[in-house]
């Protein structure tokens, strides 16, 4: 092992800005690869979440035991092992999927079952009197649940979903594995046929951080104005260009209007 990384190290020539500058446009593409991987990945993962806490929160053991066992071995076993498992094994009994296929819907799956603890603890932070108003105003299951109880869960699981995006977001550098041309795999290639891994590397690391940092202060944004809310009603509307998307994210997530006036 000593040999090897003295080989490296010999070999490595120094870093360039030239040769840095001359690799963004080939990890770039990686990059799009990447985003679309978690976007789509993550969109999945909110739909199975709710589905599975839902389940797991019948009253009918037929349904909750099936969802409550899917979750465990979901949660006890290794990504990297379950993207291998569907890309290698699945195939020999006549599963076959497209590479970013599998690489979404494994992504998907995975945080899917931590996604299902998340809704499932805001829901049950909903009050009980919310419930019972539902009740008291004859709506169905379905309606009060669409348009009471799921908009109040989504103010406090608001945080740790934006944790799971960035989270998936890193992680969704292991579909590498399974030959999916994201930002790592142009960079291990590159590195390995050019040996400039000072310049391949600190770009890959700087696309990632490029992409996770914005998106994490729009998650606190967000955050705060949902909290803001609780707190203190507020006259007028949120200003600049992060309190307009912050506006916009509400609109979508609360069901209501949430109109952004702009300073001239």
């Amino acid at each position: 092992m000593e040999v090897i990384v003295e080989f490296i190290r010999r070999h490595t020539p120094p870093f360039s800005l030239e040769k840095f500058i001359q690799f963004l446009p080939e990890l770039a593409k990686g990059a799009v690869v990447t985003v679309q991987v978690t976007l789509a990945g993550f969109a999945l993962a909110m739909v199975l979440g709710l589905v599975i806490a839902l389940a797991r929160m019948s009253d009918k053991g037929w349904l909750r035991r099936p969802f409550t066992a899917f979750l465990e071995i979901i949660r006890n076993t290794p990504l990297l092992v379950q993207l291998y498992f569907a890309f290698w094994v699945l195939p020999s009994v006549g599963i076959r999927l497209p590479a970013f296929i599998t690489g979404v819907t494994i992504l998907g799956i995975h945080y899917g079952a931590y996604l299902s603890e998340v809704y499932r603890a805001g829901i049950q932070a909903v009050p009980h009197s919310q419930v019972e108003a539902t009740v008291a105003l004859n709506m169905t299951r379905a309606h009060a649940f669409r348009r009471i109880i799921l908009p109040q869960a989504f103010r406090t699981i608001i945080p740790a979903m934006g944790n799971y995006l960035i989270g998936m977001f890193k992680d969704s550098a292991f579909v590498s594995a399974i030959s999916i041309q994201e930002i790592l795999a142009r960079t291990r290639y590159r590195a390995s046929t050019t040996f400039r891994f000072f310049e391949l590397y600190t770009a890959a690391a700087l696309f990632y951080f490029m992409i996770s940092f914005p998106t994490a202060r729009v998650v606190n944004a967000i955050e705060r104005n949902l909290r803001r809310d609780l707190i203190e009603p507020r006259v007028g509307a949120p200003r600049g260009r992060v309190q307009g998307i912050v506006a916009s994210a509400r609109r979508f997530i609360m069901g209501r209007p949430a109109k952004v006036k702009r300073e001239v």
